[in-house]
C-alpha cells in the first residue's frame, strides 16, 4: 500500500506510538516509517509502507470522555453566554441610568438658566426702582427743604408782626 508523504507527516505522534511493533532489525515499524518518511521528504518522493501485515487503525476515541469534554465545553459555553447576556443587560441598565442622570442634569441646568434669567430681570427692575427712588428722593428733599424755609420765614414774619403789635 502506498501513502503520500503528506499523510505520513500528518500522523500524530500518539498514533505512531500505538503502532510500534518490532520489524526484526531491533527498531520498531513506526521508527522505520518515520525514518523513511524523513528521507522521502528530503528527496520529494512518496513512501511505500514497509509493513503490509499491519493495518493502521484510527485511534480509538474514548466516547464517554469525548461526551464529558463536549458537555463540559457546552457547560462552559452556556455559562459564558449567560455571563455575556447578564453583562449586556447590566451595561444596558447602566447606560439607562447614565441617560436618566444626564437628563436630570440637563433639566437642572435649564432650571438654573431660567432662574438666572428671572434673577437678572429682578435686578433690572430693582435698579429701575432705585433710580426712581433716587430721583423722587431728591425731589422730595428739595420740596421738604423749600417747605422748611417757607415755614421758617412765616414763623419769623409772625414773630416780627407779633413784636410790632406789642
Amino acid at each position: 500500500m502506498r501513502k503520500n508523504i503528506f499523510l505520513v507527516i500528518q500522523e500524530k505522534p500518539t498514533d505512531l506510538g500505538r503502532e510500534q511493533h518490532s520489524n526484526g532489525d531491533g527498531g520498531s515499524a513506526a521508527t522505520t516509517r518515520s525514518k523513511t518518511a524523513t528521507r522521502a521528504a528530503a528527496s520529494g518522493t512518496t513512501v511505500a509502507s514497509t509493513s503490509t501485515s499491519h493495518n493502521i487503525d484510527p485511534p480509538k476515541k474514548d466516547i464517554g470522555r469525548d461526551q464529558n469534554v463536549r458537555a463540559g465545553t457546552d457547560s462552559n459555553l452556556i455559562t459564558l453566554l449567560e455571563f455575556k447576556k447578564t453583562l449586556l443587560e447590566e451595561q444596558k441598565k447602566g447606560e439607562e441610568q447614565i441617560q436618566a442622570l444626564n437628563n436630570k442634569i440637563d433639566s437642572t441646568k435649564q432650571q438654573i438658566d431660567d432662574e438666572r434669567i428671572q434673577l437678572e430681570n429682578l435686578r433690572v427692575k430693582l435698579k429701575h426702582t432705585n433710580e426712581q427712588k433716587d430721583t423722587e428722593l431728591t425731589r422730595y428733599t428739595e420740596l421738604k427743604n423749600t417747605l422748611m424755609e417757607a415755614r421758617n420765614q412765616m414763623k419769623s414774619a409772625d414773630e416780627k408782626n407779633g413784636q410790632s403789635r406789642l
